[in-house]
């Protein structure tokens, strides 16, 4: 019974995200070099903009008083007598110390948005926040998950928080005199209740992979990869992850690799650096269980498709 409800269940996501995407990608050439990409499934989520339009929060669920400081007249940021700091997620929440809270898994994503407004609710235009981290976990500031790195004339600005090691890591938000912090915390895989990948010795590891950094500029996207994963290219590598299905069959063909468990059709656990675009010509089966996976490791630093890792002529070598 297992068995049935698991292929069940996956049935009805494939066929979920493949409607999406038929809808607004087409079907992908796999015998062709051009590829329906998911950049455009996934344009809500910094880091996988296909465009850029700032004229509104990259929040999915934007709070009311947000939407109601974006109706007020903005002010430059050199004509603000005051200044005060919100800041917003799709996770986020108060905790009983009224300390803002972000709960994350281990190397898993978080897209954030400050709101700079003065006292009377106006947004101030132009302001470049300071941030400061402390723990294991990373942060990437506007500038590298946008070509903006001041906020806009709703008085926002995105960023994004990469989650290190099980722990409570705190991050802090500053312009002026306004300093604003949020609490990290850090959940182990583990502790969640899902699997930990697989150690595969000489294995291309998600450590390597997410250190890669995207840059953000009026004429397009660059990628820095880190020298390890630049020696892989157009390889033979071994990658272990989650499967995040795209299409509506048990055996895919064409799916996501990802760094954590996928809990949300257009949310990539890890960000961009934490997922694989894999083209498995045999198929594999899917999986709520970690699985490790061999094939033709292909990098890109473009934004033509909204990912920068691929990895063709996939096969499954173990299944936890």
């Amino acid at each position: 019974m297992r068995l049935k409800k698991l292929r069940w269940v996956f049935a009805l996501m494939g066929l979920l995200l493949a409607a999406v995407l038929t809808y607004g990608l087409g079907q992908p050439a796999l015998d062709g070099n051009e590829y329906a990409s998911p950049s455009e499934l996934l344009d809500d989520q910094p880091g996988f903009l296909a465009s850029e339009d700032k004229s509104l929060p990259s929040l999915i669920d934007v709070p009311d008083s947000l939407d109601g400081a974006s109706t007020k007249e903005p002010i430059a940021i050199e004509d603000a007598d005051s200044i005060s700091l919100s800041l917003y997620s799709d996770s986020g929440y108060h905790d009983a110390e009224g300390r803002y809270v972000i709960d994350l898994i281990e190397r898993d994503y978080a897209y954030m948005t400050v709101l700079v407004a003065d006292n009377d609710g106006r947004p101030i235009v132009g302001a470049k926040p300071s941030f400061e981290m402390q723990g294991t976990s990373e942060l990437l500031a506007p500038g590298e998950i946008s070509t903006r790195a001041v906020s806009d004339e709703s008085g926002t600005l995105d960023f994004a928080l990469i989650a290190g090691d099980k722990a409570l890591d705190r991050v802090f938000v500053q312009v002026g005199d306004a300093k604003k912090e949020i609490v990290l915390n850090v959940i182990s895989l583990e502790a969640a209740g899902f699997p930990e990948i697989p150690s595969i010795e000489g294995a291309l590891s998600w450590q390597e992979l997410m250190q890669a950094r995207i840059n953000y500029t009026e004429e397009g996207v660059t990628v820095e990869f880190p020298q390890s994963v630049q020696g892989q290219a157009e390889k033979t590598v071994t990658l272990s992850g989650f499967m995040m299905p795209l299409e509506a069959d048990l055996q895919q063909k064409r799916f996501l690799l990802t760094s954590n468990p996928p809990s949300c059709f257009f949310h990539i656990p890890g960000g961009p650096a934490g997922a694989v675009e894999v083209f498995a010509p045999e198929g594999i089966e899917s999986s709520w269980q970690p699985i490790s996976i061999e094939g033709r490791f292909e990098i890109l630093n473009t934004d033509e498709y909204g990912v920068i890792y691929r990895l063709y002529d996939a096969e499954l070598i173990d299944a936890s």
